[in-house]
C-alpha cells in the first residue's frame, strides 16, 4: 500500500501530468511519477520507467495526438476526440473518455480531467476534495489537475481552480493576463502574456516563487519545484532540488518541458528527450528515437471545404431574380478565392502570404452576398425556401476561414517574446471572432479570422526562427529565407490526415487550445 501512497517525501506530493496547458502547450511530453511518456510522430506512445501498474505501457494506435502520465496511469489524447488511458485503475482514473469532444487531457495522482470542444471541462476518478467535480462555465480553454485540485484557464485570462485549497492551491487568479496554467503538488502557476510566471500555493521549497524574467514561453509545475521554458531554448527550475530536479537546462534547443513529481525532461528539437532528477525507475532515462513531437497538427482541410461550398451553392436556384443574382455575385467571389491568380494555395490548409487577405476579403464578400439571401430583412432578396441550404453555406465558408487561421496558430513555435505576442494576439482574434459569429455577424468574423492569421504569420515557423512569410514556397530547398519546409511547419511534428468534415472543429479547437 504504501507503493500507491507515493512518495511521501517531504510531505504529500502531486503526481505530475502533463507540461503547459492551453496556447504554448507541449502537449506530446509529460514526466509522471516515476516515469516519463513521449508523444511519436507516427501518432504512437512511448514511455520508459516504472512499470508496476503498466503505466509505462506503449499506446500503438497511431492516432494519439497528445499524452499525459499521472502518479500509476498514463492518457492519451486521440484524433477522434476520445481518451484511452492505462494503468493503475483503483478509482476509475483509467477508465476511457469516449465523448468525442475531448481536446486536451490532464492525468492526475487518482483523477483524469479532459477540457471540451465547448469549454467545459470532465474529470473522473477520484474526488474526495471534489478534485472531480466537473466545470461547465463553457468558457475554459486549457485544464491542469493536480493531485487533489483541478485548474481551467479561462478565456478571459484568469484562472479558476477547485478541489483542495488547504495551501491556497485552488485559489482563483483574476490578473486577466494569463496565457497558460499547471497545476500540480499543491501549488499552480499561470503563464502571463508578459513572459512571466506567477504562482500560489505551497512554498516551503520555494516552488511558488515568480519568475519575472519576461522571456518564458511555457511553464511546468512539478511535485515540489517548478519549471519554465525560455525563449532561447533553456529551461529555467526552481524550488526542491535534493535529486537535481531544479538544477537548469541550458542546451539552447528545448521545445518543451514537464516536470514531474522528483524529475524534469525537457524536449529537444531534434525529436529527442532529455531528462535530470530522480531516477530510481528509470524515468530520468533519455529518449534518443529523434521522433518525439510537442504535438500532431491535423491539416485543415481548408481548400477543399470551400471547393465542396461552391460545388454546392452552384447546384442552388432561386425562383427570386434577386436571390440569384447575390448567389450568383456569391459563387463569383469564391471562385476568386480558389483560382485567382494572385492567390497561391500552398496545398488543401495554407496559403501563401502575398495575397493571402483575398482569399478572406472574397469570401467576406460572399457571406455578404449570401447573408442578403438568408436573412428576412432583406425583403428583396430573402428565399424562405433556400434559407437552410444557405445558412449551411454561410456556416462552412466561415469554418473553412477560421480553419485557415487556426492551421497556422498551431504550427507557430513561440522562439521568442514576439512570437509569445503574436500568438496570443492570434487567438484574441480568433475568440473575438467567435463572438461575432455567435451574434450571427459572420461577416465580421471572418475579419476576425484574417486577422489572426495575419498574426499567426508573423511568429516563427520549424527550427528556422524565420516567419512564415520569409519562407519561400516556391523553393524546395530547405534553409530559412530560401527554403520550403515540409508542411506541416512545427518542428517535428508530422501530417495525419482527416478527411472527415464532421471532425473539423475538433481539429480547430485543438490547435488554439480552446
Amino acid at each position: 500500500m504504501a507503493r500507491k501512497i507515493l512518495f511521501l517525501i517531504p510531505v504529500m506530493v502531486l503526481l505530475s501530468v502533463s507540461a503547459a496547458s492551453a496556447a504554448y502547450a507541449c502537449a506530446g511530453l509529460s514526466a509522471g511519477g516515476q516515469h516519463t511518456c513521449a508523444l511519436l510522430n507516427n501518432g504512437n506512445v512511448a514511455c520508459w520507467g516504472a512499470n508496476s501498474e503498466g503505466q509505462s505501457n506503449p499506446y500503438n494506435g497511431g492516432d494519439a495526438i497528445g499524452v499525459s502520465a499521472g502518479g500509476w496511469h498514463t492518457c492519451a489524447l486521440l484524433n477522434n476526440g476520445n481518451i484511452t488511458c492505462w494503468g493503475w485503475n483503483s478509482v476509475g482514473q483509467s477508465n476511457p473518455y469516449n465523448g468525442g469532444d475531448a481536446i486536451e487531457v490532464f492525468a492526475g495522482g487518482w483523477h483524469t480531467c479532459a477540457l471540451l470542444r465547448n469549454g467545459n471541462v470532465a474529470c473522473w476518478g477520484r474526488n474526495d476534495q471534489g478534485q472531480s467535480n466537473p466545470y461547465n462555465g463553457g468558457d475554459a480553454i486549457g485544464v491542469s489537475a493536480g493531485f487533489f485540485h483541478t485548474c481551467a484557464l479561462l478565456n478571459n485570462g484568469n484562472v479558476t481552480c477547485w478541489g483542495y485549497n488547504y495551501f491556497g492551491q485552488s485559489n482563483p487568479y483574476n490578473g486577466g493576463d494569463a496565457i497558460g496554467v499547471s497545476a500540480k503538488g499543491h501549488h499552480t502557476c499561470a503563464l502571463l502574456n508578459n513572459g512571466n510566471v506567477t504562482c500560489w500555493g505551497y512554498n516551503d521549497y520555494g516552488q511558488s516563487n515568480p519568475y519575472n524574467g519576461g522571456d518564458e514561453i511555457g511553464v511546468s509545475a512539478g511535485g515540489y519545484h517548478t519549471c519554465a521554458l525560455l525563449d532561447n531554448g533553456n529551461v529555467a527550475c526552481w524550488g526542491w532540488n535534493v535529486f537535481g530536479q531544479s538544477n537548469p537546462y541550458n542546451g539552447g534547443d528545448a521545445i518543451g518541458v514537464s516536470a514531474g513529481v522528483y524529475h524534469t525532461c525537457a524536449l529537444l528539437n531534434n525529436g529527442n528527450v532529455h531528462c535530470w532528477g530522480w531516477n530510481n525507475g528509470g524515468q530520468s532515462n533519455p529518449y534518443n528515437g529523434g521522433n518525439a513531437v510537442c504535438s500532431i497538427p491535423i491539416p485543415s482541410g481548408s481548400k477543399a471545404i470551400k471547393e465542396s461550398s461552391l460545388a454546392a451553392l452552384q447546384s442552388l436556384t432561386s425562383s427570386n431574380a434577386k436571390a440569384q443574382k447575390e448567389i450568383n455575385k456569391a459563387i463569383g467571389h469564391l471562385q476568386k478565392s480558389l483560382t485567382d491568380q494572385k492567390i497561391t494555395w500552398i496545398d488543401d490548409s495554407h496559403i501563401a502570404c502575398k495575397h493571402g487577405n483575398s482569399v478572406f476579403d472574397e469570401e467576406k464578400e460572399a457571406v455578404k452576398n449570401l447573408m442578403k439571401v438568408s436573412n428576412p430583412k432583406h425583403k428583396d432578396t430573402y428565399d424562405a425556401s433556400i434559407k437552410p441550404a444557405i445558412d449551411d453555406m454561410i456556416t462552412k465558408i466561415a469554418d473553412a476561414d477560421k480553419l485557415l487561421a487556426s492551421t497556422l496558430i498551431s504550427e507557430a513555435n513561440a522562439l521568442t517574446k514576439k512570437d509569445l505576442k503574436e500568438i496570443a494576439d492570434a487567438n484574441r482574434e480568433i475568440m473575438k471572432a467567435e463572438e461575432d459569429r455567435t451574434a450571427g455577424d459572420f461577416d465580421k468574423a471572418i475579419d476576425g479570422y484574417k486577422k489572426g492569421w495575419q498574426h499567426a504569420k508573423k511568429a516563427s515557423y520549424q527550427d528556422t526562427g524565420c516567419d512564415y512569410c520569409d519562407l519561400d514556397w516556391e523553393d524546395t530547398t530547405a534553409t530559412c529565407g530560401d527554403v520550403k519546409p515540409s508542411l506541416p511547419l512545427t518542428g517535428a511534428a508530422v501530417s495525419v490526415h482527416q478527411t472527415d468534415f464532421s471532425k473539423w472543429l475538433f481539429s480547430f479547437l485543438r490547435s488554439i487550445g480552446f
